[in-house]
């Protein structure tokens, strides 16, 4: 919802517009934080509500949720005829809406297409959702370059740039007293915000994942930590069982199963530095002159700022990534860095394209050879 809330606004203003929000996945599940109450009310009036979330983090359960996405959203389709749907990023749940969007011919619009994370199956499904859509709004040139190497014609990609950086653009911090009642939980002189969710491809069993980060964060015993919960990945309830398994022995640290996107990027402003292997860390941190400790192969691919430090997901590479993190030296290398993201006015960009760009016959695809398209278009 942060990522897309900009462009959700702009639609929802304009006059000419008839606006539908779907909201499904985590945001309906109370494991998860039920995160649909962080919604505004005047987006809520226009939404439906898809439950296909399911109890569970095992493969056929995430199976049986995407077997009833496509049954509901196909539902959804035939009811409102809509000229188009608009996706963002690369969840396993964009599977269900996007192959229904198929079945029922209506267009698809893709927010975040050509991005890398190969420790994950998001990879794999964000591709997917590519070639299943008509129009692609991308972040920046190289992914532009991939889309148009998947054989996606040049005339209907487009080089709009991140919608999050709106969000911070815009936002007002909140303050840091009104988050320590939030988490229950008083900042240290010194903070970690902690974020490691599974590694769908990645080498290691997903109880032995996470041990390395804690064993490393035994060795900071006097600084805050802060952990949000893991995604609902294969893994997750195991990652979070060793989560909470630890904060019970730290008294200096705290669990919080969903900030919410505003609190999340006010949280990032009153640590030091984050750590984990999130998107966020390599996406938005850097926006806020803040370190990250990126561990192990989830966001291997991405494109990442100066500020950002990999580490091998052992002990050893995770504590001198941290203490490198925390020094001086490297805290002053980053106070002016350059982000590969850094692009405004996503979200004006994407409604004048939605607005002008003819939205009949887009179902009926052709695969562009790159040789056509570089000759041709």
């Amino acid at each position: 919802f942060g990522l897309l809330h900009p462009v959700i606004d702009r639609l929802i203003k304009d006059k000419k517009i008839e606006l539908k929000v779907l909201i499904t996945g985590s945001h309906l599940s109370k494991k998860y934080g039920y995160t649909v109450k962080e919604i505004d009310k005047k987006i809520i009036k226009k939404s439906i509500k898809i439950n296909i979330s399911i109890n569970s983090d095992k493969p056929q359960a995430i199976a049986k949720s995407l077997s009833i996405g496509i049954k509901s959203f196909s539902k959804i389709f035939i009811k409102f005829k809509p000229n188009l749907i608009i996706l963002c990023g690369d969840r396993f749940e964009l599977l269900s809406v996007a192959s229904s969007a198929l079945i029922n011919k209506v267009p698809i619009a893709h927010i975040g297409g050509g991005d890398r994370t190969e420790g994950t199956i998001d990879e794999s499904i964000r591709h997917a959702v590519t070639k299943l859509s008509h129009i692609h709004f991308v972040e920046n040139k190289e992914f532009f370059k991939r889309v148009l190497q998947m054989g996606e014609r040049r005339k209907n990609i487009f080089l709009v740039g991140p919608t999050v950086y709106e969000n911070i653009h815009k936002l007002k911090l909140v303050p840091k007293k009104k988050l320590e009642k939030l988490l229950s939980f008083k900042f240290k002189k010194k903070n970690f915000l902690i974020t490691f969710h599974p590694e769908t491809l990645g080498k290691f069993k997903h109880q032995h994942l996470i041990l390395g980060l804690l064993k490393a964060l035994k060795k900071f015993q006097e600084i805050g930590k802060i952990f949000t919960s893991p995604n609902n990945d294969l893994g997750s309830n195991i990652i979070r069982k060793q989560i909470i398994s630890y904060i019970k022995k730290d008294h200096n640290s705290c669990f919080i199963d969903s900030f919410g996107h505003k609190n999340y990027l006010s949280c990032i402003n009153y640590v030091d530095c984050v750590i984990g292997n999130s998107s966020s860390g390599i996406v938005e941190v850097p926006f806020f002159n803040k370190s990250t400790v990126n561990i192990g192969e989830r966001q291997q691919g991405r494109l990442r700022a100066s500020s950002v430090i990999d580490c091998k997901n052992n002990e050893k590479n995770i504590t001198r990534s941290i203490k490198k993190a925390l020094s001086k030296k490297f805290i002053n290398s980053i106070k002016q860095i350059k982000n590969p993201y850094k692009i405004n006015n996503a979200s004006k960009k994407i409604l004048k394209i939605i607005k002008n760009i003819n939205l009949n016959n887009l179902v009926k695809k052709r695969f562009y050879d790159l040789s056509f398209v570089l000759k041709k278009e």
